[in-house]
């Protein structure tokens, strides 16, 4: 690791402003030391020299993104397509980025299909348009056609199983296929965070099993203690049966800590009879 770091730093020494070594180095510490500030700065170097570089909005956006920066990551990725239409990821992670905001639903329907139709099967891009679809519109027929579509082309993604799953459960109270989906996904991604919620909260609702659901949620926690999702519906878990108020609170201030506007939504729908138990936030990121 510091072999890797300083190899990078003698060749930008040597070559200052090196696009290739701005762009290795900036990956590196994006995406093996989850370093997102020396990325950004890397990658601030890199689109100041070349904007049109592949890859480099994109990956300015997502470092931007890790340190909460969201109206600049925006920026990066709006950027980023006005640059190259065809730019996929920018496309998808702006798409993004704009539906957990809530931002302009409409807006985000036209970025998933400009990507789309670039790249019918795209997982991400598939997954998030078919999770805007059954919220926005209730389009459950269409959702499950894209979730199936990702799948076609990637069926080990954890993604479009684990929304998949969600679907058949709810919409089409099939439990049993959304068990087998749920336990498939984490047969392929073990630690993936949003299935071991998702799985908790099938657990405890369908199932009746707290125990069990209260260990996936810890390992989930455990992974991703970000987790908005996770945090209410395990704190739900232990109001509701463990009776456990204290804790359940402690979860929640923390969730309203890392995400005022989604934690507010959860507890809402709870107040309101309609939270359904499992559900973490299910707008998911375009990796670089």
């Amino acid at each position: 690791d510091q072999d890797a770091r300083e190899a990078f730093r003698k060749s930008l020494m040597l070559n200052p402003g090196f696009v290739p070594t701005l762009e290795a180095y900036g990956k590196y510490a994006l995406h093996e030391r989850g370093d997102a500030r020396v990325a950004e700065c890397l990658f601030k170097e890199l689109v100041a020299k070349n904007s049109s570089h592949p890859g480099a909005l994109h990956s300015l956006g997502v470092a931007l993104q890790m340190q909460g920066e969201h109206a600049e990551a925006l920026t990066a990725w709006k950027k980023g397509v006005s640059v190259n239409p065809t730019d996929v990821a920018c496309l998808v992670s702006y798409g993004g980025l704009q539906q957990s905001a809530r931002r302009d639903l409409g807006g985000a329907e036209l970025l998933y299909k400009s990507a789309l139709a670039l790249e019918p099967t795209h997982p991400v891009a598939c997954s998030n348009y078919g999770v805007l679809l059954e919220e926005l519109r209730g389009d459950y027929d269409a959702a499950e056609k894209l979730y199936r579509s990702a799948l076609s082309s990637a069926p080990s993604d954890p993604v479009p199983l684990n929304h998949l799953a969600m679907l058949l459960q709810d919409a089409r109270g099939d439990s049993q296929q959304a068990e087998e989906l749920y336990r498939k996904a984490l047969s392929y991604a073990p630690s993936y965070a949003p299935t071991l919620s998702n799985m908790a909260g099938f657990q405890y609702s369908v199932r009746g099993d707290a125990d069990y659901a209260e260990k996936l949620y810890r390992r989930a926690l455990s992974v991703d203690p970000a987790d908005v999702g996770t945090l209410i519906n395990y704190g739900s878990l232990l109001e509701e049966h463990r009776k456990d108020g204290y804790s359940a609170q402690k979860l929640f201030d923390a969730a309203m800590t890392i995400d005022p506007y989604t934690a507010k939504r959860y507890l809402e729908q709870q107040q309101g009879d309609q939270y359904q138990e499992g559900r973490s936030p299910r707008i998911v990121k375009e990796e670089d």
